[in-house]
């Protein structure tokens, strides 16, 4: 360090003197132009099927430039276009048979004698069945789990959602050959517990023979729906079935059993009862004019346990007052809806199933005293109102078996005392009287079947049609059956 200081010095003395090297100096740099952020173009979208939707890229450019609809240089989803609807291939196939049944009827040219009509059934005198060739085809119902016919008309809803809806007439039954649907639609998500067909009072089924619908579901759904009309274009290509759904009326508030599956329904008059997982049976109005409204909610007349099935005490053509429910904790609950919900059910009866009771049915005629209860038990308990202590008949349906998977919603034959079965898991058809607690018949009806429905006397049957006395589910579609009237044997 010394040497650079006298090396330094030296220098300054010959006046050799370094100078301080200079710092550059910075050349004025253009101030930058404030440029105003732009908000971020949307990116462009290959899929085709998006591009479709938007109106292409030119066309949602326009929209957004023009309309300034964009959040953050996103587009707003567009509204979607107002359904269409037509008029659905049941009110079609009605027209038709009106058509055909007037000019049937008309009295043949130059006179003469009137073609013979159509004329309905008795079953009182049925001691078991016979298997009919129809067979009432639906390809989308793996399985029903619900069905309900009226004159000319019959509906089945199960698995998937799915509702299947056909046309019969007496003469249909000789056809060895299947029946399609008129219409296959999924109504719910889940499965269908319920279906129902329901002519509005008042309304004039001259002018509107197309009846409504109502169906209940795992979703917690409980709908009205008009079946005269569905969306367009919803026609199977090839075929005369249609697959689009019909026009929904109303449904039931979400909350009437708090969001869980419904399990049961059954409308009566303007009334419609129904019960759930929950544990709760609410009853809503239905309304000539397409709207359903919560009446009433009971919160537990099954302790909370599950409600599995609820039916409204006949009559059904007045208001009706009085219904059953049956529930997992194996007992049938008689309530009068005239009460207050917080009042005590009416009458208690014990079905002998600590499984749980599977279905409820009364007996149509018989002033509502008469009630039949399913379970997983072997029998089919038979109660009479009038002596709530025990059944008065306990009709053998396990043929051995101390346990079964469970007895599908048996029915009553209209005009009778008699009534039929089926078992899970059994390909056996049974006939019993519940006046005298006799079995009339079971035979083997080549597989399982699921829930039954009676074709009543007051259905009509042309002049050559196969008389029908029942319906029964089965997988893709219903079968059917024609009563027997010979000594009791095999169905």
């Amino acid at each position: 360090m010394a040497r650079i200081l006298a090396r330094e010095a030296k220098f300054r003395e010959l006046g050799l003197a370094q100078a301080e090297p200079q710092r550059p100096q910075r050349q004025p740099q253009p101030k930058r132009r404030k440029v105003a952020l732009e908000a971020p173009t949307e990116p462009r979208r290959r899929s085709s099927r998006v591009q479709m939707l938007a109106g292409g890229p030119s066309a949602q450019d326009d929209a957004q430039a023009q309309a300034g609809n964009s959040v953050g240089g996103w587009l707003e989803p567009a509204e979607e276009p107002a359904p269409v609807w037509e008029d659905s291939a049941l009110r079609h196939y009605l027209v038709a048979e009106t058509c055909q049944e007037a000019s049937a009827s008309a009295p043949p040219a130059g006179g003469g004698a009137q073609r013979e009509g159509s004329r309905a059934d008795s079953f009182v005198d049925a001691t078991g069945f016979s298997d009919l060739p129809c067979f009432l085809e639906a390809r989308t119902l793996a399985r029903a789990y619900s069905i309900d016919c009226r004159p000319g008309l019959v509906v089945a809803g199960g698995k998937g959602g799915v509702v299947a809806l056909w046309g019969l007439r007496s003469r249909d039954a000789c056809r060895v050959e299947a029946v399609p649907a008129l219409l296959q639609a999924s109504l719910h998500r889940g499965w269908v517990a319920d279906v129902q067909f329901w002519d509005p009072p008042g309304r004039d089924m001259h002018a509107a023979p197309v009846p409504w619908l109502v169906s209940a579901g795992n979703d917690g759904a409980v709908c009205l729906w008009d079946l005269g009309q569905t969306q367009a274009g919803g026609w199977e290509r090839g075929s005369e079935v249609q697959s689009a759904s019909p026009r929904r009326l109303a449904a039931a508030p979400p909350d009437l059993h708090s969001g869980a599956g419904v399990f049961s329904l059954h409308a009566a008059a303007s009334a419609c009862l129904t019960g759930a997982k929950d544990g709760s049976v609410a009853v809503c109005a239905l309304h000539p004019a397409g709207a359903l409204t919560a009446l009433q909610r009971y919160a537990a007349p099954h302790a909370g346990r599950v409600v599995k099935s609820v039916r409204w005490a006949p009559p059904g053509d007045a208001a009706p007052a009085l219904f059953a429910t049956g529930g997992d904790d194996g007992r049938v609950v008689c309530v009068d809806a005239r009460e207050d919900p917080r009042v005590s059910p009416a009458l208690t009866l014990d079905a002998r199933s600590p499984a749980g009771v599977a279905s409820v049915r009364w007996h149509p005629g018989r002033e509502g005293r008469l009630l039949a209860s399913t379970s997983q038990a072997p029998e089919l308990l038979i109660h009479d109102l009038r002596a709530p202590r025990e059944p008065v008949h306990c009709l053998d349906e396990g043929a051995g078996r101390r346990r079964l998977p469970g007895i599908y919603q048996p029915c009553f034959l209209p005009g009778t005392d008699l009534l039929t079965a089926s078992s899970a898991g059994s390909a056996a058809l049974s006939l019993h009287c519940c006046r005298t607690g006799a079995t009339l018949s079971r035979g083997a009806v080549g597989g399982e079947l699921g829930p039954l429905a009676a074709w009543g006397g007051d259905q009509p049957r042309e002049k050559g049609g196969a008389q029908v006395a029942l319906l029964a589910c089965v997988p893709r579609g219903v079968r059917l059956f024609a009563p027997r009237r010979s000594a009791p044997g095999r169905a």
